[in-house]
């Protein structure tokens, strides 16, 4: 049998959205969202130095950099950010693929 030790490998989820949303006020604040499939990936993700990847939902700026740096400062693991130019956002979320189609 093989063996079936994950301790030692590093987890890497992707995911549409970061598991929180950030207001980029003055200062940045990070809102943790709620929902149990976020909560079960956290508890599978802590302590594995892995990472999770996906659009924290607002623009890049070196304040919101190092809000998401302190955030996941002692989580054991790492939020990377995949910021998103304004057509990418609007291509996704307003694009084709959202767009019902009706049989006339």
């Amino acid at each position: 049998m093989a063996n079936s030790n994950y301790a030692n490998r590093r987890m890497l989820i992707v995911s549409n959205r970061l598991p929180f949303s950030i207001d980029a006020g003055d200062p940045v604040t990070i809102h943790p969202s709620s929902g149990g499939l976020i909560t079960a990936v956290h508890a599978l993700l802590a302590g594995s130095s892995g990472a999770w990847l996906g659009w924290p939902g607002t623009d890049e700026s070196e304040a919101v950099n190092e809000a998401l740096a302190a955030y996941s400062r002692d989580g054991g693991f790492s939020y990377e950010p995949v910021f998103l130019t304004e057509q990418q956002r609007d291509r996704f979320y307003r694009g084709s693929g959202l767009v019902l189609h009706r049989d006339e």
